[in-house]
């Protein structure tokens, strides 16, 4: 039974964490943290082994009294370790300390942060306090190692996502967007996949051949050949960031041309190692290249039989009707325009240098929201599009919720990098040319504008009309 006196301990202990946490509820930094993210790094390091020394404390390693045998089986396993209060104070005060200095430390790059990146980081320390808490509260209980060592699993992965986290707004921002592309081109694959189960059971049952295209994406028209499908899995993981940096539409050329990856330059922007993930690939490829290519043969074979599952899932739901996969087809298309939009946005925003106050950061964060609000809409349209369509008033302001949030974000793409009317914004934004080479960038991005625009209002126009035609009662007009 834990003392008045640790009792105290612990909630003194929380009133501190917490209050080192609540310095996101105040103002911003006035300036950048010293060491940035060398330093988060240093003090992520630190706080991990804080917690560490101080699960080894209660499982018997690290106490002076189970070092006699006191309160421990043989080897330390026998029970709970019986540590003096002043050792766990001790151990908790280095908690504290380490984990003080660390939410610190993220709180200065608040300076010249916009919302979503404060929110970031506030939720990242959040992640390393409430476990930090948790463990501090499970030390005192002194009921044995399991569960401080639970606890102990939560404080470090949180440590890993603080390191991992943005630092600054574009990495921030795009990372969202990144999200987004990822979570859309995943209805896009579920729609996909509906379609083509429909399509089979109308042939197997009607024998004919006038369900669509017969294999590729609903829509037939390419946008999503290069991730529906036969692996689509696998193909969706590998091209978000592809997609997002503008390494190629499938239906515009057949290979990457940048061959950086939004993944890469996302690193590069943290200052983190473009090529660590490669380096450590090519660690385990030198291995045992026999073992990898027989593990590569059987995930080919469970991901083969794990589509077997999701077509009887789809069967088992039902088949669309022939004017109804007319409409998902062309729901499809909506969908391929919205992630057309995502990558028009995403790509100068990449290469632009900084977001800030100065540089179009209110424009961006209105567009990170959007594409959240994007998200949802997108993800609400698929979810209609399952039989029957018996609610045609909610799939049309699914359609229209859809329309109207891309009509805004290509409304309000930032003129500092997309240009304006009559000039506004024109060469205020520093690219790697000058003079004539920024208005070429901007007339590049003006015309990929009016594409995504148009290929919006055809997408829409083509699926409010399949809408309306399922709406007649058969045999109409």
């Amino acid at each position: 039974m834990t003392s008045p006196a640790l009792s105290a301990t612990a909630e003194a202990s929380r009133d501190t964490l917490q209050a080192a946490l609540d310095v996101f509820n105040g103002p911003d930094s006035t300036r950048l943290p010293e060491g940035l993210r060398q330093r988060l790094n240093d003090l992520v390091e630190k706080h991990k082994q804080a917690a560490a020394k101080a699960v080894l404390l209660v499982s018997g390693s690290g106490s002076s009294t189970s070092s006699s045998g006191a309160g421990t089986g043989a080897g330390g396993s026998g029970g709970p370790a019986v540590v003096r209060p002043e050792e766990l104070r001790a151990v908790i005060s280095a908690l504290e300390q380490s984990a003080i200095a660390l939410v610190s430390h993220s709180h200065g790059f608040t300076a010249c942060a916009g919302p979503s990146l404060k929110q970031s980081l506030k939720q990242l320390c959040t992640a390393v306090i409430k476990p930090t808490q948790e463990l501090v509260e499970q030390l005192l209980r002194n009921g044995g190692a399991e569960g401080p060592r639970k606890a102990f699993g939560l404080v470090w992965g949180g440590c890993d996502e603080l390191a991992r986290g943005p630092l600054d707004n574009k990495t921030c921002l795009f990372r969202q967007l990144a999200e987004v592309m990822q979570a859309i081109k995943g209805a896009a694959k579920e729609l996909d996949e509906l379609c083509e189960v429909s399509r089979k059971e109308l042939e197997s049952g009607a024998g004919t051949a006038t369900a669509g295209p017969t294999r590729g994406s609903c829509n037939g028209n390419g946008i999503y050949s290069a991730i529906c499908g036969s692996g689509a899995a696998v193909a969706i993981a590998a091209a978000s960031a592809e997609e997002l940096s503008g390494r190629g539409r499938s239906r515009d050329q057949g290979g990457d041309e940048d061959g950086g990856g939004g993944c890469q330059l996302g690193r590069e922007l943290e200052g983190q190692d473009s090529l660590g993930a490669e380096g450590e690939a090519a660690r385990h490829e030198g291995v045992n290249e026999d073992h990898d290519e027989e593990g590569a043969e059987e995930e080919d074979d469970d991901e083969e039989e794990e589509e077997e599952d999701d077509y009887d899932d789809f069967r088992g739901m039902g088949a669309l009707s022939g004017q109804e996969l007319s409409t998902a087809e062309a729901a499809a298309a909506l969908l391929g325009a919205a992630q057309a939009a995502l990558r028009l946005i995403s790509r100068p925003l990449l290469e632009a240098p900084v977001v800030s106050s100065d540089h179009s950061l209110e424009e961006w964060e209105s567009l990170a929201w959007h594409a959240a609000r994007l998200r949802s809409a997108c993800e609400g349209l698929v979810a209609c599009l399952y039989p029957p369509h018996d609610e045609l008033d909610e799939l049309q302001g699914q359609v229209e919720a859809v329309s109207n949030t891309l009509e805004l974000m290509l409304s309000e793409l930032p003129s500092e990098y997309f240009g304006g009317e009559e000039g506004e914004g024109e060469g205020e934004v520093q690219w790697e040319g000058e003079g004539e080479g920024e208005r070429t960038q901007q007339q590049r991005l003006q015309q990929q504008a009016e594409v995504v625009r148009r290929e919006v209002e055809t997408a829409v126009g083509r699926l409010t009309d399949e809408l309306s035609r399922q709406g007649r009662p058969a045999g109409g007009a």
